[in-house]
């Protein structure tokens, strides 16, 4: 298994990556006297030599540097090229990535914000912002801006649980932490009403003339900014977050220039727009870091380093050349590291594309300014011409058998510091499995399994590579020995069960192909659709036939942090809770405490005369009538008080209404019938019983372990929600009182098991009461309702489905006649599962899938499938040609709408356009029709044809809400793209 480096887990491109910790102090590397004295013209022809071959020898593609002498800006210069593989140049104006180099820039906005009054260092931070920053512990009372800028918080360096965790009483000593500086921005955000970029603009970047530097990604990046590359020189990407976040703020995603920062070293230097006190507080030690690392979370006994300490923001470190500041940017492909001496003013940035960019630091500062380096001793990241990369490249030329050969034979006189370590030799065998080399790969895990024995981690990297050999009896053979160690070897259990799978003691006879797995299939799709409507994250699970078939984890839990998404993250399901509240109800019919035909009344009393007659299955269904309650500003009591004022919306069982009430006046039917709160009973006889840990009741307001992060990207727009470019953060508000309504938050795995337990007869003891459950409820007209006791119900001729549906972002559909499931969970108000489980459906059921015309009304139905064999283009012709027949056509408008309709949430826009101009072609004289073409024009990226059509159908309907709101937002988009 591939070992990375520490807490560098998936937010290591937003937050700094630490150097390894270490056991034992690094040594010093010899000083070169500071370069006062050498002539500037010498100087820069020196580097402008010196640099390439450096780049070169460290597989760096691209570098920018600049210099600063006597306090001015006396070079900078691009080296290399920003894209290994489009070999675009570097260039003076080329933009990388600062990582970290961002916390001094920050630090100096922030004691901008000091001298101007409105904000004290030591003033605890929850006093500027209540909350408890996801903090379970009372020292969070305690931290203030000083001990987040010298990093003395107590809090670890990232976190990827619900809670933050403090490892000591703030103030107690030093320990590397992007928590901290994340809960600052946060606070900053807060003071200022402003948000991150748009305050340090102001404050540094505009004053400063920083012309090219933004926490956010401006447009002119997609053409400037460098890319990142691993460390064997391959392209990891821009960068570039997705379009959701490009233009929110990040304080850990700071872009510039070397020219810019520059700059910015010059201000600190001079202390540039700060009081005279203040400069000297911003670069005055205020803690000693430890020796082992920037990380001493779990290391109290780690000794101070005598020559290094940390300020305001930088880290500031003494010797015989005098005092200076210093910092080093790492967001794991990309690397970047400063050093400014006070006195004479000299000082050097520089910032590269490359995992390998600190690897040629020494010499880069070495050849630049000159002096002794104690942080960079302390940082001790590993040099360009270090032994493994030394023996990598030699595998590389002469192919491992003969480098390894070599290598060994110095083994009695290779002095100890020159020893190649178990985790570096394993990642050199990763890196060579990158390059598709598998027999080196192996040759090298070989040896380090030899050099280490009882490494349970050296066997577990020599199965993967005999994996990739496919010689799958040895991997297996190695991941067993590696379980022996380590029994909580995950990695291990994991690729076992793949394997064991794969090898069967009795594999079935090759008599035909094998058929393609659905599931691959399955998370094309979605990551297509998750592409498409930008959902964040999102959750799959799959049953069939009694058992989980399919799993699938996809995005991000938390946009901010990229926190991702697995199969233990928690969604909530929004009004799917319903579906539990039935089942509920039902468990109670069977215990003999509830009928469904019997009124209200007789379980509740005190209620609206009108109400009374209402039966609990009108209650289940929402046929009954009764007006909505609406709970504002939290006041539950007062919202009861008003909506038993209100009158019947229709009369009992004439037809589906919405209304959150009907779920009010089952909980407390529960709550009387049991004594006991209908959050317990739930989850007592149903949350328990299927041994469903994860699941629970709560909001947005509820702190939920593993809890993703709502989104939206709805407006409402002429009384429609619509989609917008937007994406904004989501708040749930469920009183307690109608979490019977919406509140459930769970995982798709969770709820599979549930679904399961339901038709295995777990929860329900017999079919007649799972059948009752589903059956639809009939309006008195005879008429389906659409739903069924708490499920809303799919009537159709075949694959019929009932479903539990929640705030268009939640939703499962089972299909009883199938015996099959699917559900899905996602964290964005908008992505609306629910009109593309049918097709997910359809991978395991093919004559479900959309191309086959599943679900369309037969007319409908027939020229689709005429359609999918001529092509969409055809539509109108085709629809022609069958009136010209004599064929009775029959598509009614609505019908073709929701054709349409159906195609656009799938994805297939072409098609969409081709329905839409079909349903202009019949109903010419629509205004709807006309809006429904223009919107399909506008997904499709046609801005002229959307106007045209909006326009024709205002014209028809000047009340069109919808269409003045969207050609507001396209006119606006044009003349923005068409502005100089």
């Amino acid at each position: 298994m591939r070992v990375l480096l520490p807490v560098a887990f998936t937010l290591s491109a937003l937050i700094l990556v630490p150097p390894p910790i270490r056991s034992e102090p690094p040594q010093a590397a010899p000083a070169v006297p500071l370069k006062t004295d050498v002539e500037k013209a010498k100087l820069i022809a020196h580097l402008e030599e010196r640099i390439p071959a450096l780049m070169k020898e460290a597989d760096v593609p691209g570098l920018a540097i600049a210099l600063v002498r006597d306090g001015e800006l006396v070079w900078h210069r691009g080296f290399g090229v920003k894209n290994s593989k489009t070999r675009d140049p570097v260039d003076d104006t080329t933009v990388f990535e600062a990582a970290s180099l961002s916390k001094p820039v920050f630090a100096y906005a922030v004691l901008k914000l000091v001298d101007a009054g409105k904000f004290d260092l030591d003033k605890p931070l929850n006093k500027y912002l209540p909350g408890n920053f996801d903090v379970d512990d009372d020292r969070l009372n305690k931290i203030t801006a000083r001990h987040v800028l010298t990093h003395t918080t107590g809090f670890s360096n990232g976190y990827t649980g619900k809670t933050r965790k403090m490892f000591f009483a703030p103030g107690e000593r030093f320990s590397y932490s992007g928590d901290g500086f994340e809960y600052l921005w946060k606070v900053i955000e807060h003071v200022t009403g402003e948000p991150l970029d748009h305050f340090v603009r102001r404050m540094a970047f505009e004053p400063l003339g920083m012309t090219r530097t933004s926490f956010t990604w401006l447009d002119a990046y997609d053409k400037s900014k460098a890319g990142r590359h691993n460390r064997i020189g391959e392209p990891t990407g821009q960068g570039k977050p997705p379009p959701e976040r490009a233009k929110q703020g990040n304080l850990f995603r700071l872009h510039t220039t070397a020219e810019d920062y520059g700059r910015f070293v010059i201000a600190t230097l001079k202390g540039t727009g700060l009081k005279p006190e203040t400069h000297k507080l911003w670069l005055t030690p205020q803690v000693r870091v430890r020796e082992g690392g920037a990380s001493s979370i779990d290391r109290p006994e780690a000794k101070p380093v005598p020559d290094v300490a940390w300020g305001i923001g930088w880290g500031l470190q003494t010797t015989k050349d005098g005092a200076s500041f210093w910092h080093w940017g790492d967001s794991g492909d990309s690397k970047a590291f400063v050093v400014a001496f006070n006195k004479p003013e000299l000082a050097v940035v520089y910032f590269t594309n490359s995992a390998n960019g600190l690897s040629i630091a020494r010499e880069i500062v070495a050849e630049a300014v000159g002096g002794a380096q104690p942080g960079l001793d302390w940082l001790d990241y590993e040099r360009y011409n270090s032994p493994r990369r030394a023996l990598f490249k030699l595998i590389l030329a002469k192919g491992a058998t003969v480098a390894l050969r070599e290598y060994r034979a110095n083994d009695s006189t290779r002095p100890a510091a020159d020893a190649i370590t178990e985790n570096q030799m394993n990642n050199m065998g990763y890196d060579l499995l990158s390059l598709k080399r598998v027999d080196d790969a192996l040759e090298v895990f070989k040896l380090n399994l030899k050099l280490h024995p009882d490494s349970w981690n050296a066997y577990d990297s020599l199965a993967e590579g005999y994996e990739a050999a496919g010689d799958k009896a040895t991997a297996i053979k190695n991941f067993k020995k590696s379980l022996e160690l380590n029994p909580k070897n995950e990695n291990a259990v994991e690729h076992l069960k793949k394997l064991e799978d794969k090898t069967g003691t009795n594999p079935p006879a090759p008599a035909k192909p094998p058929a393609a797995d659905p599931s691959e299939g399955v998370g094309a799709f979605l990551r297509g659709q998750m592409q498409r409507l930008r959902i964040p994250g999102l959750q799959v699970a799959v049953v069939q036939d009694g058992k989980i078939v399919h799993l699938g984890a996809y995005g991000v839990a938390n946009v901010e942090h990229a926190v991702p998404v697995t199969n233990e993250t928690v969604f909530s399901i929004n009004s799917a809770t319903k579906s539990f509240t039935g089942v509920a109800i039902m468990q109670l019919v069977e215990d003999g405490r509830v009928d469904l035909a019997a009124p209200v009344s007789r379980y509740l009393g005190g209620l609206p005369r009108e109400w009374q007659a209402v039966t609990v299955r009108q209650l289940l269904s929402l046929t009954s009538g009764i007006p909505g309650i609406s709970v504002e500003g939290g006041d539950e009591a007062a919202a009861w008080a008003k909506v038993q004022t209100l009158p019947m919306e229709f009369a009992p069982g004439e037809r589906f209404g919405y209304s959150q009430t009907n779920y009010l006046l089952l909980g407390r039917i529960i709550d009387k019938l049991q004594g006991q709160p209908f959050t317990r009973f739930i989850s007592e006889r149903q949350f328990q019983a299927v041994k469903m840990p994860r699941t629970g009741f709560g909001d947005s307001a509820d702190v939920v372990p593993h809890g993703a992060q709502a989104y939206t990207t709805l407006q409402s727009i002429g009384g429609q929600y619509r989609r917008t470019d937007t994406l904004k953060r989501r708040f749930d508000e469920f009183p307690p009182s109608l979490r019977t309504a919406a509140g459930i938050n769970t995982t798709a795995e969770e709820l599979a098991r549930w679904i399961i337990a339901l038709q295995q007869g777990r929860l329900l003891k017999t079919k007649t009461s799972l059948t009752t459950l589903w059956a639809p409820v009939a309006l008195n007209s005879g008429q389906p309702s659409g739903w069924a006791l708490g499920w809303p119900a799919r009537v159709r001729s075949e694959h019929r489905a009932v479903a539990g549906i929640g705030g268009m972002r939640s939703a499962f559909f089972v299909y009883p006649d199938d015996d099959l499931a699917v559900v899905i969970l996602t964290n964005l108000s908008g992505a609306c599962p629910e009109d593309v489980i049918d097709e997910v459906a359809g991978h395991y059921i093919p004559d479900m899938r959309a191309s086959t015309g599943f679900g369309l009304p037969p007319a409908i139905k027939a020229v689709h499938i005429e359609l999918t064999k001529r092509g969409f283009g055809h539509a109108v012709e085709v629809v022609e040609d069958a009136k010209k027949r004599g064929a009775k056509v029959e598509l009614p408008e609505a019908d073709v709408d929701a054709w349409g309709y159906r195609l656009l949430n799938l994805g297939h826009v072409k098609e969409a356009v081709e329905i839409f101009k079909l349903n202009v072609h019949l109903y010419p004289k629509s205004a709807n029709t006309y809006d429904s073409l223009a919107e399909a024009y506008e997904t499709a990226g046609d801005k002229v044809s959307a106007i045209a059509h909006f326009k024709r159908s205002l014209e028809l309907n000047p009340k069109n809400n919808n269409a003045i709101e969207h050609l507001k937002k396209l006119e606006a988009d044009s003349a923005k793209s068409n502005s100089p």
